[in-house]
């Protein structure tokens, strides 16, 4: 399943546009080319595990902005493909 793009604010000066894919095996790819990020979880991780590794993603990369914020806006997003 492919998404369209979705343009969030990921921090005070950038707007960007989140791509969110699921896998037929059940995995999501969210990938932010705005800054060079993209990770992969498994759909039946709990939220806290997907929380948690995107944060994480998101801190290795050096993301200048709120992580927490942002990892919550994708989860948000991620719920809506999940069924």
């Amino acid at each position: 399943m492919n998404s369209m793009p979705e343009t969030i604010k990921i921090s005070d000066q950038i707007n960007a546009e989140v791509f969110i894919q699921k896998t037929l095996d059940n995995r999501f790819i969210v990938a932010i080319p705005e800054i060079n990020w993209s990770a992969q979880f498994n759909q039946i991780d709990n939220n806290q595990i997907q929380f948690d590794h995107l944060q994480s993603s998101l801190n290795f990369q050096l993301f200048d902005g709120n992580t927490d914020e942002l990892a919550n806006k994708i989860i948000k997003m991620i719920k809506a493909y999940q069924t």
